[in-house]
Parts: structure tokens; C-alpha cells; sequence
């Protein structure tokens, strides 16, 4: 299980370097998804909103509560599921990257 940014599907420019960091954790996700698909691992990726945190502190609202985080996880894993977006940043980023990405990569700000 990889817990990553919103940020890592579009890159925020407050948080540029880590959204690019948070990209590049995703891309070796993917390879080792395709890696250790024959042995039967399974690699899932939790696309997280700011949590409610010291790092994420001068962050407006909404922010996500690590053990929602955990629980939503776990609910992912026992569905099956090998992406999930937590919190209504990332079901906002997803949504819209789904409708039109150039659009979100032109006015995402935080």
C-alpha cells in the first residue's frame, strides 16, 4: 500500500517539489504493480488530501484524520480496489482529472 498525495496526479505549484516527488513515488507503483502481478501481490495506492497534521497545519480546509485514512484504506483492500482517492481533495482532483486534465493543471492552486 502506497500513500501518496493528491498532488502526485497533478502537480500543485505551492508544493512543487513534492508533488513531483509524490509523482515519481506513483510511476515506481506502477512498475511494481506490473513487476509483481505474477506472484500475486497486489499494489494499491491511496491518493490522500492534506492530512490533519503539523506539516499540513497552514493548509486551509478540508483535512483528513489519519485514521480515516486507515479505515478507508483497509475498505479499499477488502473491495479489491488498486487506486482510491481519500477526502474530497483527492475525489475533487480525480473527478476532474477524469472530465478534462488541462483544465485542472491550468487553475489547481492551493
Amino acid at each position: 500500500v502506497n500513500i501518496l498525495s493528491a498532488y502526485a496526479q497533478v502537480n500543485n505549484p505551492a508544493f512543487g517539489t513534492y508533488s513531483a516527488s509524490q509523482a515519481a513515488a506513483w510511476s515506481v507503483a506502477q512498475c511494481m504493480r506490473a513487476e509483481m502481478s505474477g506472484g500475486g501481490v497486489r499494489v494499491v495506492n491511496a491518493f490522500a488530501g492534506p492530512l490533519e497534521d503539523e506539516w499540513h497545519q497552514m493548509v486551509p480546509p478540508p483535512k483528513l484524520e489519519p485514521d480515516m485514512v486507515a479505515g478507508r484504506i483497509v475498505a479499499a483492500l477488502q473491495k479489491g480496489l488498486e487506486d482510491l482517492a481519500i477526502g474530497a481533495v483527492a475525489e475533487e482532483i480525480a473527478e476532474r482529472l477524469a472530465e478534462n486534465p488541462k483544465e485542472i493543471e491550468r487553475e489547481i492552486k492551493l
